[in-house]
């Protein structure tokens, strides 16, 4: 189930991320990281393909917010918008929760 989520979620959102204009960029980016907030719960003890997937959607949302080539080391654009990989951000939010 967990799998079948996150396979559409990872399809729909990377078609909306390239097909969407510049003002849609701000939400865009914002629904990716939301989405990913929402279910910490749920994301936790996931197999890493599945994580591999989610932080592919966070690095291409990365790269339209600055408009990088897919070529481009996207590390220090995560750095710049101040985001965590996607299995850290899980671990944070969770630890957010719990304490």
């Amino acid at each position: 189930m967990i799998r079948c989520d996150i396979v559409m979620f990872t399809c729909s959102t990377v078609y909306h991320l390239y097909h969407c204009t510049t003002f849609c960029v701000t939400v865009s980016f914002r629904l990716v990281l939301t989405k990913l907030d929402f279910e910490n719960a749920t994301l936790s003890g996931i197999p890493s393909v599945l994580i591999d997937r989610l932080q592919a959607v966070m690095k291409a949302a990365a790269r339209l917010v600055f408009q990088s080539s897919r070529y481009d080391h996207v590390t220090p654009l995560l750095h710049r918008l101040h985001w965590l990989r996607a299995r850290e951000r899980i671990s944070y939010k969770l630890a957010v929760l719990v304490f």
